[in-house]
């Protein structure tokens, strides 16, 4: 299989879709290549009555109207792949897994949200 069919692929495997309540505060970093990453959790309901779910978010150079959108309560959906990272913490090499983002609405844009979850079942089904 050659690397352009391997990440088709992947893609198609681990994209998402995932509407949440943003949890906590939002935390941007810029990554050594000058490149700023917001950082924040989303809780997700597991079942209608049961617990949410609380799933990391990563979004690599949001817009800064983007990210004033974004700030606890804030109930969103995202469009987004899988990712699982390495990164080293205290002498010791750590993992987490995470959805980078790849598209964003505020969850009241209900238009926009079909649109979203539109686009991901096309990108799906063309795989």
């Amino acid at each position: 299989m050659s690397r352009s069919q391997s990440s088709a692929a992947d893609e198609s495997v681990s994209l998402v879709v995932l509407s949440g309540v943003l949890r906590g505060d939002v935390v941007v970093r810029t990554r050594g290549d000058s490149v700023d990453v917001a950082q924040f959790d989303l809780a997700t309901p597991v079942t209608e009555l049961g617990p949410s779910a609380v799933v990391p978010v990563s979004w690599r150079s949001p817009s800064a109207v983007d990210l004033d959108l974004l700030s606890e309560g804030v109930s969103v959906t995202v469009l987004g792949t899988v990712t699982k990272r390495f990164y080293r913490a205290g002498g010791v090499t750590r993992a987490t897994t995470e959805v980078v983002v790849e598209r964003f609405v505020p969850t009241r844009r209900k238009r926009s949200v079909a649109a979203l979850r539109s686009l991901a079942a096309e990108r799906v089904g063309a795989r």
